[in-house]
């Protein structure tokens, strides 16, 4: 089947965990905020500056996105019926770009040259994360809003390199508002980027990812696990 990226509410999201569960992980991931601040804010009394640490990818990866992709394992086994496809990291119940799954299908499954790519960035997502953390009113508060972010802005698809490539180059890589008001989608980052690259092209600019990202199709995802299931977006 194929899903609208821009209008499919649950394109890309994580399998939701035990809210129980959900609190312990973002509590976590504040530990390791705090962690980060203290250890940026030691004095070493002239000595030599000291860096901070970015740990950003490691933590949200470890206690919010890996927790949350295990159910993949099932639904690749049941999809290969028994023979799981070399698919390293790349996902089969998450959303996979036109041009992304036609290269898997014609190089014999194979995942070269492609990206499991999250749809608001990495550093974005923990930008936002510090900036809850400095806002919560109390426990309950960053509870809430931490997950509710997390929930709509921590999404995941597959493109090819090069789409990639031209999405962070058009589309604000490392932008934190998207999304921090919880309510839009991450994949309008992929829309501003193609109206960036259209904008480019009528001033002239040559850029190959121009027209590899105006060749993205943000209406005709794949999700390859529900290949054959014609009930759309709605019927999910």
């Amino acid at each position: 089947m194929t899903v609208d990226l821009l209008h499919y509410e649950l394109a890309g999201r994580l399998d939701p965990l035990d809210v129980t569960i959900d609190k312990k992980d973002v509590d976590n991931l504040r530990r390791i905020i705090h962690m980060c601040k203290a250890l940026a804010g030691q004095n070493t009394e002239g000595i030599y500056e000291r860096d901070g640490i970015d740990v950003s990818r490691t933590a949200l990866t470890t206690y919010w996105e890996t927790p949350r992709t295990e159910f993949h394992k099932d639904m690749m086994a049941e999809f290969s019926k028994g023979k799981k496809p070399d698919m390293g990291s790349k996902l089969l119940l998450i959303p996979w770009s036109p041009a992304a799954f036609a290269s898997f299908k014609r190089n014999n499954n194979s995942v070269k040259g492609l990206l499991l790519e999250h749809a608001t960035p990495i550093k974005a997502m923990w930008d936002q994360l510090v900036k809850l953390d400095e806002e919560a009113e109390d426990d309950g508060d960053w509870h809430s809003e931490s997950v509710r972010y997390l929930t709509n802005a921590y999404r995941l698809v597959v493109l090819t390199s090069d789409e990639a490539k031209a999405i962070d180059k058009y589309g604000e890589r490392d932008k934190n508002d998207w999304p921090s008001d919880c309510k839009t989608s991450p994949f309008r980052r992929y829309e501003v980027a193609k109206k960036k690259a259209a904008a480019a092209k009528a001033k002239g600019v040559k850029d190959p990812l121009i027209e590899t990202l105006l060749a993205l199709d943000l209406h005709s995802f794949e999700v390859p696990a529900r290949r054959g299931d014609q009930t759309g977006p709605a019927g999910v």
